[in-house]
């Protein structure tokens, strides 16, 4: 197998495995009463700083109004609160509340599928094997 098909053959993993993963995501998000984006928000706010709508909005790759609706869709579930920002005065920090770090928590907790598709492993495992020995 040349380096052009092992490349194509772990691409296609990739995507496979990405599928599966953003499918069982997507559903544990909807479990939770959730769209995967706010589910996603939650989660991101629950692993680090607490930070700007700007600076989620970034790394929700969305535009800073749409990322202002969905804070205020989970501002008003009681997920999230607006404070403000301890140097900007313009600007207000998000912060999870209790209840959005359980949802944040449950949101993320072990996928439906704790046991990835068979072949999908075999194929993936054996795809990146080869590659790493290139």
């Amino acid at each position: 197998m040349d380096d052009r098909q092992l490349t194509e053959e772990l691409y296609d993993c990739l995507f496979a495995i990405r599928t599966r993963v953003h499918a069982e995501l997507k559903e544990l998000a909807r479990e939770a009463g959730l769209t995967d984006t706010q589910a996603d928000a939650l989660w991101r706010l629950s692993r680090g700083p607490e930070m700007t709508a700007r600076r989620l909005a970034d790394l929700l790759q969305c535009d800073a109004s749409t990322a202002t609706s969905m804070i205020d869709r989970l501002e008003k579930r009681g997920l999230v609160r607006r404070v403000p920002h301890p140097v900007d005065r313009r600007a207000k920090v998000i912060q999870l509340t209790a209840e959005g770090a359980r949802c944040a928590i449950a949101s993320s907790s072990t996928p439906p599928s704790t046991h990835p598709s068979p072949s999908l492993t075999a194929r993936a495992g054996c795809a990146c094997t080869r590659f790493s020995a290139k």
